[in-house]
């Protein structure tokens, strides 16, 4: 089951007429975090030494974060929207 709570985000923060392709938005991102997690699995997973691909994707998540917070994306999180 998909998060219903991402659809439900997705719906609401789209203007009126873009409801959809936001929705496709969020399973074209589902579909590439699972098709790129299935190929770190295949590419980097040890079976004698599983913790270590998991602090990869530890460090890949926090990289991650960094990299957004570092790019300033203006978005703030208390800004009204007006409807």
């Amino acid at each position: 089951m998909l998060s219903p709570i991402a659809l439900s985000f997705s719906t609401k923060i789209a203007p009126p007429t873009f409801k959809t392709q936001m929705v496709a938005l969020n399973f074209l991102g589902f579909s590439l975090g699972f098709t790129l997690g299935g190929v770190l699995f295949k590419t980097y997973y040890r079976a004698d030494a599983p913790l270590s691909f998991f602090w990869m994707l530890c460090g890949i998540g926090v990289a991650g974060r960094r990299g957004v917070a570092a790019a300033g994306t203006g978005i703030e999180p208390d800004a009204q929207r007006a409807d």
